[in-house]
């Protein structure tokens, strides 16, 4: 049955062997092209092996049947952002958003606006994501650079004291 290849695929992807996992994915879709959830899984698996174009078609397939995930529409946003489709990802992860409001959309939604060099609006997400997650070193990273370029120094500076404090104070559990 469809489902048993679905968790087959599952499995793989969680050992980290994405080929196992892609055929199992499209064994079960092979069974059943109606399951939204089947061609997500599959999307991320493409998306991890660096096959954009591959996971945006899955993740547009599973929007097809499903438009209202917002998961996929994070996925597609993710996709879109790794295709250097800066407005497509904002499309998508402002729709993430009405659906759910979830912090990947909101991270996405600075990173994107940063590569757009709209600063300002990337310091309001970027700001909103570090709120949320202040360990993120990636969302830290975008944060610092925007709050530079939109020439806020001393926040910037106070940031980057706090992300490295953290960091320290996070090695030493680690001894």
């Amino acid at each position: 049955n469809y489902e048993a290849y679905k968790y087959l695929g599952s499995s793989y992807e969680m050992l980290g062997q994405p080929e196992q996992a892609i055929t199992y994915y499209r064994k079960s879709l092979s069974l059943n092209k109606n399951d939204a959830e089947t061609y997500r899984l599959l999307g991320n698996v493409y998306f991890y092996i660096n096959e954009y174009e591959l996971a945006k078609g899955q993740f547009k397939k599973a929007l097809d049947l499903n438009p209202n995930d917002f998961l996929i529409l994070n996925g597609l946003g993710l996709s879109y952002m790794q295709l250097g489709n800066y407005e497509k990802s904002l499309l998508y992860y402002n729709k993430s958003l009405d659906v759910r409001y979830n912090e990947p959309a909101i991270e996405g939604l600075g990173k994107a606006y940063y590569w757009l060099e709209e600063y300002g609006k990337a310091y309001f997400f970027l700001n909103k994501s570090y709120n949320f997650n202040p360990g993120n070193n990636v969302v830290v990273s975008y944060f610092l650079s925007s709050l530079n370029t939109i020439g806020m120094y001393d926040e910037a500076i106070s940031l980057a004291k706090e992300a490295l404090k953290k960091e320290l104070n996070n090695s030493h559990h680690y001894r």
